[in-house]
């Protein structure tokens, strides 16, 4: 890896419920260092309706990337992450890390994590 960086983790836990009922969380920053990433994918959606004359449209932007953390890095589907490049936008993690490793080799690559970010 040429230039690793340092990427957050923002971890969210099940702190208790509220008066309705509902789940409230708190959040812990975990920052790894030795990481990369990279960019992915990126879709637009958009939909509406010309009902009574009326236009409504949704415009939303999905983009994709791709983190790769230090071997034995924990990163579950419930976490964000914030990227060094984009320090205000948090990406959510689209299922869970996976650990790879070589069969011939036993060498590992570290923890690969996909994460997506959706605007609008």
């Amino acid at each position: 890896m040429g230039s690793p960086v340092t990427v957050t983790i923002v971890r969210r836990t099940r702190a208790g419920v509220d008066r309705n009922g509902n789940d409230t969380w708190t959040e812990t920053l975990v920052h790894v260092d030795g990481c990369a990433w990279w960019p992915g994918s990126a879709g637009r959606n958009v939909a509406g309706t010309r009902d009574y004359g009326e236009e409504t449209f949704r415009n939303q932007t999905t983009t994709r990337a791709q983190v790769m953390f230090p071997s034995g890095t924990v990163v579950s589907s419930d976490d964000h992450v914030i990227l060094p490049a984009l320090p205000s936008a948090r990406w959510a993690v689209d299922g869970d890390g996976l650990q790879w490793e070589s069969h011939f080799t036993g060498a590992t690559t570290g923890v690969q994590v996909s994460v997506a970010r959706t605007d609008g």
